[in-house]
């Protein structure tokens, strides 16, 4: 679904070094074109659904923004995060 290469940064208190136990953690999908409101709901679900098949709790405090590579800068401080591909599953 992402199609080329998405980059993705931590932001805010995660990247600047100042999470505490109530903190958010923002994350920036950076995508090579400006996502549309449909394609960034469909995005957020998608890798939402693989962070929970991981373990990853439902109420986990995560904020999903997504961008342009060009418009990561105006997140203020961002921290690269390498990301392994996983095959989408198949539809069986």
């Amino acid at each position: 679904m992402l199609g080329g290469e998405a980059e993705v940064y931590a932001v805010g208190g995660a990247a600047e070094g100042r999470l505490t136990a109530l903190s958010d953690i923002d994350i920036v999908v950076a995508l090579d074109h400006e996502p549309s409101y449909s394609e960034a709901v469909q995005l957020r679900a998608e890798i939402l659904e693989r962070a929970e098949r991981r373990g990853l709790p439902l109420h986990a405090p995560i904020e999903l923004h997504f961008t342009a590579k060009n418009r990561v800068a105006g997140y203020g401080k961002a921290e690269r995060i390498e990301c392994r591909h996983e095959p989408r599953p198949s539809a069986e």
